[in-house]
């Protein structure tokens, strides 16, 4: 059985939701669905309030059955909703009018324990609270991994590219020669390029081959770049 506070002690009530109630006079595996009420009905029982009807029926003594008395009264009331053994489940109900009721609570009873049913917020918020955990551990640890910087020269091209983009320059050179006035001017840059003069931009060279009007633009300019 669950604890309860003792007034004047100052300690804190503890939640219905984390209590439990157990008779243990009474055999869990001898409970069914005549006797589920009657166990449920225990003044020791924390999750049961004595001032129900179903109280009241039991003082009076009353011959008719449980469900018939209830119906003609108003007020407090636990009934017998599930029924799978060893699962019980009890529901808490105010009685408006004999067709009239409103669900208040439900209590569930394992092997004779007797557990109250959280509500929906209390459920949900304990979900919540479960995935938040994990999902901070989460964020910490990605928080942690640092995006690694990339070098813009080693990400345009690869090592194969560079050491065989020479080779394809080269067969395609000997495959489709060049004019005599293109080697002359190859000639002219690649003196440049020995004297460290690199004060021309390679627009001026590509303005320079569109006036000469050349068909190897393009094979001129991969050999300059090159160079």
């Amino acid at each position: 059985m669950g604890g309860q506070n003792i007034a004047g002690t100052g300690t804190q009530a503890v939640p219905l939701l984390h209590q439990s109630y157990k008779n243990p006079n009474f055999a869990g595996n001898l409970l069914n669905s005549d006797n589920i009420l009657d166990y449920f009905c225990d003044p020791a029982n924390i999750f049961y309030d004595q001032s129900s009807c179903n109280q009241q029926v039991k003082m009076q003594n009353l011959n008719r059955p449980l469900n018939e008395c209830l119906q003609s009264m108003n007020g407090i009331q636990y009934t017998l909703v599930g029924a799978n053994p060893p699962l019980f489940v009890i529901m808490k109900q105010r009685r408006n009018s004999p067709t009239n009721v409103t669900p208040l609570c439900y209590y569930y009873i394992v092997n004779g324990t007797v557990y109250q049913c959280p509500d929906l917020y209390t459920f949900i918020q304990s979900k919540l609270i479960g995935v938040v955990h994990p999902l901070r551990q989460a964020l910490e640890t990605a928080r942690q991994f640092k995006e690694e910087e990339e070098s813009p020269s080693s990400a345009r091209s690869t090592f194969y590219q560079r050491t065989r983009t020479a080779f394809i320059i080269q067969d395609l050179f000997k495959k489709f020669p060049l004019p005599e006035d293109v080697v002359s001017c190859c000639h002219f840059w690649s003196y440049l390029k020995c004297l460290n003069v690199s004060f021309l931009p390679h627009f001026f060279l590509l303005n320079y081959l569109l006036k000469l009007n050349l068909v190897c633009l393009a094979h001129l300019y991969n050999f300059y770049v090159t160079l």
